[in-house]
């Protein structure tokens, strides 16, 4: 599956790239990131448990230009415990949109995501998701953008009971503003404002509920958490930037989480 899915990917892209209307050469896009979480809260879990702070080192190739692209990120906790947890994600994705530039303006993110823990064997955790991400930034007034994004979570491989309970659906709403012109001489700097609202219809099961949530619960169906967020990039260069973030969870589901959250991030990332 993982193979057939890969070569139709890189030929679809093909296929894009030369049929492109305007005839132009695409540049190949890398992107680096590297992102410092103070406390790693993952779809509403403390995944690290006791607060621990993570790393995300990532890659991304944006295929030409075509819309398609991959990319490669590994999470680490920092500090020493909980190793088996931690994991690298490989995503293949297609991005586009539909009524481009007229009210209802539909920008979408379709792909799929493979997640091995390398200090579990290959049957023990490995999952895959299948996932859709659609905003609409030109429907609501005052720049208000609307989003729904539906994931679909499976084993990889292996049919090991703590795999199969891992299995399920996330539901996620969104809402994105951005507050513009707060520097005079820097009309480009905004501050994003998000806010998330989280249906987990089944994600991590009793493998995830018994271990991050209240240590004796499956993980119900239910409203599981909202986040809010607040952000800005600053500009380095031409091809680097700097965002620092801030950001809280409201748990509802003690089978996710029993408390509330909040944690910083600090994101660096290089385009070329």
């Amino acid at each position: 599956m993982k193979k057939l899915i890969l070569v139709s990917m890189i030929v679809l892209s093909i296929f894009s790239v030369v049929n492109a209307e305007d005839g132009a050469p695409k540049k190949l896009g890398i992107t680096l990131d590297l992102t410092y979480m103070s406390r790693y809260i993952w779809r509403g879990f403390d995944f690290y448990k006791q607060n621990h702070a993570a790393i995300e080192p990532k890659i991304t190739v944006d295929l030409w230009g075509s819309g398609f692209g991959f990319s490669v990120l590994n999470n680490r906790r920092i500090g020493s415990g909980s190793e088996i947890f931690e994991r690298l994600e490989y995503t293949l994705f297609y991005s586009n949109k539909f009524f481009a530039d007229e009210k209802f303006q539909t920008n979408y993110t379709v792909g799929w995501t493979y997640y091995q823990f390398p200090e579990l064997s290959r049957n023990d955790l490995n999952l895959q998701e299948f996932f859709g991400a659609f905003s609409w930034p030109n429907i609501c007034p005052f720049g208000v953008v609307p989003s729904y994004t539906m994931v679909a979570m499976y084993p990889a491989e292996g049919s090991s009971s703590m795999v199969r309970d891992a299995a399920g659906w996330l539901h996620i709403l969104g809402l994105g503003y951005s507050i513009k012109n707060m520097i005079p001489d820097r009309p480009e700097q905004t501050i994003d404002l998000s806010t998330q609202f989280v249906y987990n219809d089944g994600v991590g099961g009793t493998t995830f509920g018994t271990t991050f949530g209240d240590g004796r619960n499956d993980v119900d169906s239910d409203l599981s958490h909202a986040v809010f967020g607040l952000s800005t990039k600053f500009k380095i260069t031409d091809n680097m930037s700097f965002t620092p973030g801030f950001y809280f969870q409201k748990s509802f589901e003690d089978s996710v989480n029993t408390s509330d959250e909040y944690w910083t991030s600090m994101n660096v990332s290089y385009k070329f």
